[in-house]
């Protein structure tokens, strides 16, 4: 059986809305990320991605895409 996940970029108040996309995990555990999500994470092939799960069970998605020149 396939599980869902739910992809929701983050809501601040300073957003004026808000987007949700769904992706379905396969039984590999893999998911392909919405085209919409992928373009507004500037995500390109091989880019990675790094998820991080806070206490309260929020998933939080991050491009790491940017080289270490860029942080200077």
């Amino acid at each position: 059986m396939l599980d869902r996940l739910r992809l929701i970029p983050g809501n601040y108040k300073s957003c004026k809305e808000t987007h949700l996309a769904e992706a379905v995990v396969t039984s590999k555990g893999r998911i392909t990320i919405p085209a919409e999500i992928r373009k507004r994470m500037n995500l390109n092939l091989l880019d990675k991605v790094v998820y991080t799960v806070l206490p309260n069970g929020t998933t939080i998605m991050r491009a790491k895409n940017r080289s270490i020149a860029c942080l200077a």
